[in-house]
């Protein structure tokens, strides 16, 4: 089969100094199909027919698959991309249904309940974490069962007949409800029971009207 070969030769250097790397100098040489080598000169064609250059036979079986390919990249980089969200059911951002938790709401209150624990340099005094929740099961949940949040908080109370202000490990807790005369019976019979479970003076109050959305 018709070849290419390239000889190596290096060319001289006279200068002087170690910074000088010879390059190699490739001489082209053609073999032809009798056998016998042909030095390619620049511009000068083989000197028979019969002495082809190997690289263009090889080159020209290749290019219609180059071309193929090139083609199949360019349509599938243009094929338009599918939206997977395209048949996903819309979610609405509120809850329907449930006439306790209404998707919007009219007439309705929050309120806030401060309570005090007892002091925060003497966590082992006062009312306990397991007696707090024991309160809420048997005096708030049964009164507001459609929900509740309730915060730690640190508190500070100065009575009228103290010199200085206590700091109280504290519970805040908070309600969302429609503002009727029941529901806000329920509020003081809780501040009352929790009054009346400490000895506590006072359990403060925050009511504001609320946009709640469930």
């Amino acid at each position: 089969m018709p070849r290419v070969s390239f000889s190596t030769a290096y060319p001289a250097h006279s200068g002087r100094g170690s910074a000088f790397i010879p390059r190699p100098i490739l001489t082209p040489f053609f073999w032809c199909r009798s056998g016998t080598a042909q030095v390619l000169q620049p511009g000068a064609p083989p000197a028979s027919r019969s002495c082809f250059c190997a690289l263009g036979e090889i080159v020209r079986p290749i290019l219609p698959v180059v071309v193929l390919a090139l083609i199949l990249t360019g349509c599938a980089a243009h094929q338009p991309a599918t939206s997977s969200n395209s048949t996903a059911p819309a979610i609405s951002s509120t809850l329907s249904g449930d006439p306790a938790h209404p998707g919007r709401t009219g007439g309705w209150v929050e309120t806030k309940l401060y309570f005090g624990l007892g002091l925060a340099d003497h966590p082992e005094q006062g009312v306990s974490e397991e007696h707090w929740h024991e309160f809420l099961d048997r005096e708030v949940s049964p009164r507001f069962p459609d929900g509740l949040s309730v915060l730690d908080v640190y508190g500070q109370w100065q009575g009228k007949d103290q010199t200085a202000p206590e700091r109280l490990r504290s519970k805040c807790l908070i309600i969302d409800y429609p503002d009727t005369q029941p529901n806000r019976d329920k509020i003081e019979a809780i501040r009352a029971a929790w009054k009346k479970m400490t000895g506590d003076q006072s359990v403060m109050r925050v009511t504001q009207p609320a946009d709640v959305s469930f």
